[in-house]
Formats: structure tokens, sequence, C-alpha cells
């Protein structure tokens, strides 16, 4: 089924099953400040989330524990994307 990752003010972060309107799996705290943005993979393994803390993580998904960090953003990361060209996965980000 469809899902949709929530971020909430809290810093924690959920799965929830659209068709059931539930909750599923446990809840993440992905940064030490708000996530700004998330972006899933082609293949719905990965996970990226984008925050305030200036910081991008990938995730994955099904066992739930980081497999990359990102720092180097001088501010806030309020865009990042997974593409997929010829069978390379790239992701982009972006900060004001």
């Amino acid at each position: 089924g469809k899902k949709v990752f929530v971020a909430s003010r809290s810093l924690a972060m959920r799965e929830l099953d659209v068709e059931s309107g539930r909750f599923i799996g446990r809840k993440w705290k992905p940064h030490k400040m708000p996530v700004l943005a998330v972006s899933v993979d082609p293949s719905g393994q990965f996970l990226a989330t984008a925050s305030a803390d200036r910081t991008i993580r990938v995730w994955d998904i099904e066992r739930g524990y980081a497999t990359h960090s990102f720092k180097g953003h001088t501010a806030m990361v309020t865009a990042v994307q997974f593409h997929e060209t010829r069978g390379v996965l790239k992701l982009y980000s972006g900060s004001d």
C-alpha cells in the first residue's frame, strides 16, 4: 500500500499507511532539529531527511537505521531529492 512519512515539531517522524490512516512501525528521531524535507528513493528502500540542523541523513526504511550522514551545508537544508539516471542513484539537496 501507499505510505507517507510524517515529521512533527516534537522532532519525531513516523510512517503512515495512507489506506488505513494508521501509523506503522516505530517513531524515528532523525535529527536534533526539525525535518524540513524528505525523499524516498525509487526502490522504496531508502529515505533521505533534510533538516534545520544543516545535515542530511539517508535511512534504510525497513531496518530503521541511518546508512549515511552528510554535513557541509551552511544553512538549513530545505530540499532533498533522489534521482536515478541510467542505473545510478544520486541525491540532490539545497539550502537557503
